[in-house]
């Protein structure tokens, strides 16, 4: 179980942590130029907290387990490719002013943040043991 942990809190780290400076710098500021009128003023925490304990033990699970760091990296960004693709595919397709370049720039990011989350869960499931 410290093992699995260990391995879950270097995903949660990472993500988390890239995911608070997108937010802020990057994605965030380029989503709200766009669409900034429907987006509320203030998150709501529950569901944010849902997600960023949630996500990482998914990538831990289908991305990172058993894996070396490399391989992992290479599933993560599948995995969150995916998963972003999934959540901008429905974006696109229902809210108005949603822009192709949005899509891109979060399918991008979901890869990446994915990609770099498992391989860090790797790391650590190669440092505790396997996950």
């Amino acid at each position: 179980m410290i093992r699995y942990a260990a391995t879950w809190g270097a995903a949660f780290l990472v993500i988390s942590a890239l995911d608070a400076v997108a937010l802020t710098q990057l994605i965030g500021p380029f989503v709200e130029a766009r669409v900034g009128g429907i987006l509320r003023d203030d998150p709501v925490l529950p569901a944010a907290l849902a997600f960023y304990l949630l996500y990482p033990a998914a990538v831990v699970h289908f991305a990172a387990s058993g894996r070396a760091p490399a391989a992992a990296a290479r599933q993560g960004a599948l995995f969150g490719l995916v998963c972003y693709g999934v959540y901008e595919a429905t974006n696109m397709a229902t809210i108005s002013g949603w822009t192709w370049g949005m899509v891109a720039l979060d399918l991008a990011w979901g890869a990446f943040v994915s990609a770099v989350g498992a391989f860090a869960a790797a790391r650590a499931a190669a440092r505790f043991g396997a996950a």
